[in-house]
Parts: structure tokens; C-alpha cells; sequence
């Protein structure tokens, strides 16, 4: 999360940050809290963690 807050263009670091909310990923669940409670951080990542 840190990486993707110095430099938020980044693609790669997305596809990254992406892969690990998915339900199959390990805690899950627990990334997907930690980044509903940092919307404003993470605004690009609203779909994925509420769909």
C-alpha cells in the first residue's frame, strides 16, 4: 500500500493491489476492510472491494 500511495499511476502496482482483494486471496477479507476504511486513499479500488 505504501508504494502504490508514493506513486498512485502506477498500472502494475493496481493489477497488484487488485489480484490481493480478491475472495481467493489470503485475508482478504481484512484488505478488503483495511481499504474500505481508506476510500479516500484508494478511491480507484471502490468497485473492486464492494462488488
Amino acid at each position: 500500500m505504501k508504494e502504490y500511495k508514493a506513486k498512485p499511476t502506477s498500472k502494475l502496482l493496481l493489477r497488484t493491489l487488485k489480484a490481493l482483494l480478491r475472495r481467493e486471496s489470503a485475508f482478504a477479507a481484512f484488505k478488503r476492510c483495511y481499504v474500505r476504511e481508506h476510500l479516500n486513499e484508494f478511491p480507484e479500488l471502490r468497485e473492486d472491494v464492494f462488488n
